[in-house]
């Protein structure tokens, strides 16, 4: 169990930095602040999940991500989102790919 849960935490920890990336690719830019804003962190681990988060800590990312009316220049709304399931099967392989061979290493 040990090793999966390391194997989990090491792909999530693997895939968060390309996730983060391709938000900050799709973030509106007006100054530059909310897409240089964006984060990347391991939230959570235990036994049954991990669980890692990219965001964007500027108060108004949510109204930015949410606001479909508004029309940007550059970027879109919704950029978490888009980046997370763009990136949803790179993320997925990775994962198997840090479970599988944290599991190898540990036999």
């Amino acid at each position: 169990m040990e090793a999966l849960v390391s194997g989990a935490k090491k792909g999530v920890m693997l895939s968060l930095p390309g996730i983060k990336l391709r938000s900050q690719e799709l973030t509106p830019v007006d100054e530059g602040l909310l897409k240089a804003s964006h984060y990347s962190d391991i939230q959570e681990v235990s036994k049954k999940k991990v669980v890692g988060v990219v965001g964007a800590t500027q108060d108004y990312a949510i109204y930015v991500h949410e606001d479909l009316q508004a029309r940007h220049t550059t970027g879109q709304a919704k950029f978490l989102t888009t980046a997370l399931k763009e990136r949803e099967q790179k993320t997925i392989q990775i994962i198997k790919a840090s479970i599988k061979k944290e599991m190898k290493n540990k036999t």
